[in-house]
């Protein structure tokens, strides 16, 4: 990292900073992300990237089969059970 590319290292710092985890690519290798737990920054910013996470989120199925998407639980559970299948959906990160 230097003063001319400093910017485009900033918002993995900032997650860094705010507990996310930091994945660097080795390009020489293997080329797959994989987690740094002590970033240096020494590669070129493409190299490096925020981990992602899966996101969860809950389709409502009612007996009109009308369905609803929620990405809250609160939300996905306004409903009685017996008036609606509550299904979770987990994303799956393909890495």
């Amino acid at each position: 990292m230097n003063a001319t590319n400093a910017k485009e290292y900033l918002p993995l710092i900032q997650a860094l900073s705010q507990g996310a985890t930091i994945q660097r690519k080795n390009r020489l290798f293997d080329d797959k992300w994989k987690d740094d737990p002590d970033p240096c920054f020494t590669y070129p910013p493409d190299h490096y990237r925020i981990k992602k996470t899966p996101q969860n989120f809950w389709i409502n199925l009612y007996p009109n089969r009308r369905a609803s998407v929620h990405f809250s639980l609160e939300l996905a559970d306004q409903y009685p059970a017996d008036r609606m299948e509550c299904i979770l959906v987990r994303e799956v990160i393909d890495e």
